[in-house]
């Protein structure tokens, strides 16, 4: 496994502008949440330049080539080229349609906030073997990802170790 996060030099935000393009892009490309996350993902994907053939959940959603959505693809690409993963979260955050946020009570905690209660609750973190961080919810994981940076930059744990170690995410379902 290779884990691999952006360095803390990342402070970088989209742009209004281009967030409103990325927004309206996606708002006029499709209503079906599986295709603009195919979307969302392959752009990640394509952008970093990952070359991910063992997969199998990321290749369910990769667009080819020889896909007719491969020219949607390459259209929202030209807006902005997704390379970091706080990006790839802002993202998956504006897809979730506002009656699933009051259904399921899914709501977004901007970076700012996540990196505030981190700071406030592992502050003076000197021994992480007994941590554990659990975030219920999980939704994009913007927490889980904000917390292993936080664990990363304060032990000399890989990212791998934090994953395996620190942190858990429950994800359930109902099924009808």
């Amino acid at each position: 496994m290779n884990c691999q996060i952006p360095g803390e030099k990342f402070k970088k935000e989209f742009s209004p502008k281009m967030l409103s393009d990325l927004f309206t892009y996606l708002k006029s490309f499709s209503t079906d949440p599986f295709e603009v996350d195919r979307l969302i993902v392959s752009a990640f994907v394509y952008s970093k330049d990952i070359n991910e053939e063992t997969n199998i959940l990321i290749e369910k959603y990769l667009i080819l080539e020889d896909e007719s959505l491969y020219q949607n693809l390459k259209d929202f690409m030209s807006i902005h080229k997704l390379t970091h993963l706080e990006e790839l979260i802002e993202l998956f955050e504006f897809v979730i349609s506002p009656a699933e946020k009051v259904v399921s009570g899914a709501v977004y905690t901007p970076k700012i906030i996540r990196e505030y209660i981190l700071e406030e609750c592992l502050g003076d973190l000197k021994n992480s073997e007994l941590l554990s961080i659990c975030d219920p919810a999980c939704g994009c994981s913007g927490f889980l990802y904000s917390a292993a940076r936080v664990i990363k930059k304060k032990t000399d744990k890989s990212y791998e170790q934090i994953f395996a170690e620190n942190l858990l995410a429950l994800i359930f379902r109902i099924m009808q």
